[in-house]
């Protein structure tokens, strides 16, 4: 006998095979207190389902807290400027979009030319080089992904001429 239900099933049955007279008092109370018991016995059991089923939904939502925190970790990195965000390109970060270019013209001059691109999917502005395409990889828009295969090349060191 395991649990409080199966304990005021037993002392039913018990009550039952006694035969009791059904007039008598104490007999009246103690099918009161059995009849107590039982419904006491349900009730918990009905709440132990109802805890079950909100530790579930609590694991639940840790879980989305948990993958949140990661991605508010990723987030982090590359809004606060770590160095080593795997995220970011040479030329800005693909999570934030703060208004302004990540291109600054006082940058070093490696010798490859450095190409502006506009993304036809999110409209958002990034930059390569040269050496980004020698392998003939394609140009992939660090914000959403997309592979741009139609490249109109512009080069923000000309006067647009």
């Amino acid at each position: 006998m395991g649990n409080l239900s199966d304990k005021a099933a037993y002392l039913k049955g018990l009550y039952d095979g006694m035969e009791l007279d059904e007039k008598s008092k104490e007999t009246k109370l103690l099918k009161a207190v059995i009849d107590a018991v039982s419904d006491i016995a349900d009730a918990v059991d009905r709440q132990d389902e109802d805890i079950d089923d909100i530790v579930d939904e609590i694991l639940d939502v840790e879980d989305h807290v948990n993958a949140v925190d990661l991605d508010l970790g990723d987030d982090e990195e590359c809004l606060f400027g770590d160095a080593d965000c795997e995220n970011c390109s040479d030329y800005g970060c693909r999570y934030r979009d703060d208004g302004e270019d990540d291109y600054d013209e006082n940058d070093e001059d490696d010798g490859d030319s450095l190409y502006e691109v506009i993304c036809p999917d999110c409209g958002k502005t990034f930059y390569f080089t040269d050496e980004d395409i020698e392998d003939g990889s394609p140009v992939t828009c660090p914000f959403c992904g997309c592979v741009i295969d139609d490249i109109q090349l512009t080069d923000p060191d000309s006067d647009g001429e």
